[in-house]
């Protein structure tokens, strides 16, 4: 998915970013607890479907201003809002959530990478199955298979 990154908020009044977050340190409680590269305003980025960024933007008046921090996720051809949270008293929450949708998204990947081999044994078992060699071979083959998708 291709998107320019806009950032609504006021620079001048506080905090003002946004980041591809890749990774999460769980022991720090601040802005160096997210690993992943800064996003520049106003360019265009392609994002891998489950991406996460993080945008932290200076909203309301000058008098009564606040950073408001946005979690985001890439879903199909869109960027769909988790959550949001005030960065400067709720960042352990923020901190914890990214980590939680990161987690989701590792968890997604690696079901998917467990479908895609089981379907690659169950094609390596029929073409054995198809080979005219001896019971014995097949058998093995077929038991170390199945020792392999049980794991999964």
């Amino acid at each position: 998915m291709r998107t320019k990154i806009i950032l609504r908020g006021d620079a001048r009044k506080g905090k003002q970013y946004a980041r591809l977050v890749g990774g999460v340190d769980v022991t720090k409680t601040n802005g160096y607890a997210f690993v992943g590269d800064f996003l520049h305003e106003n360019k265009e980025y392609d994002f891998a479907e489950g991406d996460v960024l993080l945008k932290v933007e200076a909203m309301g008046s000058w008098k009564y201003c606040k950073n408001v921090a946005t979690i985001l996720k890439v879903a199909g051809n869109e960027l769909q809002e988790v959550e949001s949270f005030d960065y400067d008293t709720e960042f352990l929450s923020l901190r914890d959530r990214i980590a939680e949708v990161l987690n989701s998204k590792i968890v997604e990947k690696s079901a998917s990478a467990n479908t895609h081999a089981l379907e690659a044994i169950k094609e390596a078992v029929n073409a054995v199955n198809s080979l005219n060699i001896e019971l014995t071979v097949k058998e093995e083959f077929i038991t170390a298979a199945t020792k392999i998708i049980e794991s999964l």
